[in-house]
């Protein structure tokens, strides 16, 4: 009978597995686009152009580029709209892929700035310096260099700037190649180059932070960056928030199509070689590690300080004051019914939105504080659960009410909650996959990034997997080991008696 429901477990499961392999639509012509699925960026120049021409077609919602890669060739989608430009670097980085040689539209393509009197100088000057390059001729070779299919030239050596006239703070999403990407660790691109040359020209210096697309859109709408560049297309709905700069580029829109001679890979054929460009080269390992330092530094500040905070607040909880304790029963109540990520967007763009605060400190400060209503929701629960007779005892021998309960119930309640409070960590720290939202590079979001950039999903993913494996290990046995040294029976008689008259 076992042996029976094996087999077919294991038809069912193939049947599912070749049901899954969608071979997509073949698309042949462009009259097949006219009702097909089709990828696109949301809201970008390249969506409103592919609408006007095929109003008839499927729209698909995606990231980025090597998502756009994947949903095509595992028949998700049957084609995606993006510039031709895009479809020449994709054929130099030999991802084997085709289109048609008609045009969705253009889409011009520029500097973005926030929407001030900053942003009106800063876009005033980008556009006389961009008509400078243009009557010298050096904007056309600067699109010869990074625009065309051969990469061989791409790098440049970044300007000795002064600064005098202050530093520029710079958005990217680092993904769109050519025009910004990551190369060993530094942004290049053709947008990248400019802005060099631009910041040298007026006296600039800049840093960049590496954000998503929509982050740089609401940073530079609350004046948190001054420049954007990520391939930015001129769209009108887009004016209302922000100033672009005059077009450095127009592009055609093309419809992207999976290439008759792409052949199906073997999933783990090449394993090594795909291990070696995905993390050797460009020694892209230590973005990965890089990002892994700021995933700990989140796990580790928001744990410490939250579990300290808890403790803290619910002491104040144990004084019963009505006013007080209503305020904390309703803070927990809101926000235990709301996404983790939704309450990390509500402190990075309402509460710390008109403050020039580091990414990384308000995600800390958010997940700081969701731990400390956790942990003081534990202690509360855990509390209710130790016979009141304990503490009673403990007055009769001498101990002060609070003395008695940090001697001998918070021991007892750190035993009941504890399980808890280690899923709780363990949660925060997967949940810091999502701080990518608000510009902070975490591990997730550097495989991203590598991802980007390969177009190889399977080893990034692989990688993190296994780093995040081995952080919840560590998590895991530090707090054990956390556990194991309040454990009242692992106290020494002395060390319970102390400070007690006899």
């Amino acid at each position: 009978m076992l042996k029976k429901f094996l087999l077919i477990s294991l038809i069912c499961a193939a049947v599912i597995f070749t049901g899954c392999q969608n071979e997509g639509r073949g698309i042949k012509s462009f009259d097949d686009l006219k009702s097909a699925r089709i990828g696109v960026w949301a809201g970008s120049g390249y969506e409103l152009v592919a609408r006007q021409s095929l109003p008839d077609a499927h729209y698909l919602y995606l990231d980025a580029i090597s998502d756009f890669l994947q949903a095509l060739d595992k028949g998700k989608i049957d084609a995606f709209a993006v510039g031709k430009v895009y479809f020449s670097n994709l054929k130099a980085e030999g991802v084997d892929i085709d289109f048609f040689d008609h045009s969705l539209g253009k889409v011009p393509i520029a500097f973005t700035f926030t929407k001030s009197e900053h942003g009106e100088k800063l876009s005033a000057q980008m556009n006389e310096f961009l008509a400078h390059l243009e009557e010298s001729g050096e904007l056309a070779a600067l699109k010869q260099k990074w625009l065309t299919e051969d990469g061989t030239n791409r790098h440049f050596e970044k300007s000795d700037l002064t600064g005098e006239n202050g530093t520029l703070r710079v958005g990217t999403d680092a993904v769109t190649m050519p025009y910004t990407y990551l190369k060993e660790g530094e942004v290049i691109g053709y947008e990248a180059e400019i802005l060099d040359k631009f910041c040298a020209a007026y006296g600039y210096n800049y840093t960049v932070d590496i954000e998503n697309f929509q982050a740089i859109l609401f940073d530079l709408s609350l004046s948190k960056l001054d420049i954007g560049m990520a391939g930015s297309e001129v769209v009108e709905a887009r004016k209302d928030s922000l100033i672009f700069s005059n077009p450095h580029h127009v592009d055609d829109c093309i419809a992207i199509i999976k290439s008759d001679s792409a052949a199906d890979e073997n999933f783990f054929a090449n394993t090594a070689e795909r291990f070696k460009r995905t993390l050797i080269d460009e020694n892209r390992w230590k973005i990965l590690v890089e990002g892994l330092g700021v995933t700990i530094l989140i796990i580790s500040c928001s744990t410490i300080f939250g579990t300290a905070l808890g403790f803290v607040f619910y002491m104040i909880y144990r004084e019963e004051n009505k006013i007080v304790n209503k305020i904390f029963d309703i803070v927990c109540t809101v926000l235990s019914g709301l996404p983790t990520v939704v309450i990390l967007l509500i402190f990075y763009y309402v509460i710390f939105g008109q403050m020039n605060i580091n990414g990384v400190i308000v995600v800390i400060i958010t997940f700081m504080i969701l731990s400390s209503l956790n942990v003081m929701l534990m202690l509360r629960s855990g509390e209710k659960a130790i016979p009141k007779g304990q503490l009673e005892a403990a007055l009769a021998l001498g101990f002060s009410e609070r003395q008695s309960f940090i001697k001998f119930i918070l021991p007892q309640v750190a035993q009941i909650f504890f399980p808890s409070y280690q899923s709780t960590i363990l949660g925060y720290m997967r949940g810091t996959a999502i701080v990518g939202y608000v510009a902070v590079q975490d591990l997730t979001r550097m495989a991203d990034l590598i991802r980007a950039r390969t177009f190889d999903a399977f080893i990034p993913i692989i990688t993190i997997s296994i780093m995040y494996f081995i952080l919840s290990w560590i998590i895991i046995k530090i707090t054990d080991q956390f556990l194991k040294s309040i454990n009242p029976r692992n106290r020494k008689r002395e060390d319970i008696l102390k400070d007690v008259e006899v």
